[in-house]
């Protein structure tokens, strides 16, 4: 028997409760991205003249697709 795979899943509040997210590596890969991010925000927040391009004008966010726990996103997101 042959498992299909889900390509289309998004961790939800209901969804973290019967699934542990850092258990699949794209969870893993995903939330090594948030921490990235964090760190970057924290090394560079009050150092612009240390940026050598600026920000695009339309960067998206899909961090929605993301594959970590909502509680993380959210708290992401409320440091933004």
């Amino acid at each position: 028997m042959v498992k299909k795979r889900v390509h289309n899943l998004h961790p939800t509040k209901e969804l973290d409760k019967i699934v542990d997210w850092s258990e699949y590596k794209r969870g893993q890969v995903d939330m090594l991205f948030i921490e990235y991010k964090q760190w970057l925000k924290k090394t560079y927040q009050d150092k612009k003249e240390d940026i050598r391009l600026p920000m695009c004008s339309k960067n998206g966010d899909d961090d929605q697709k993301l594959w970590v726990s909502a509680d993380i996103k959210e708290k992401d997101k409320a440091e933004k």
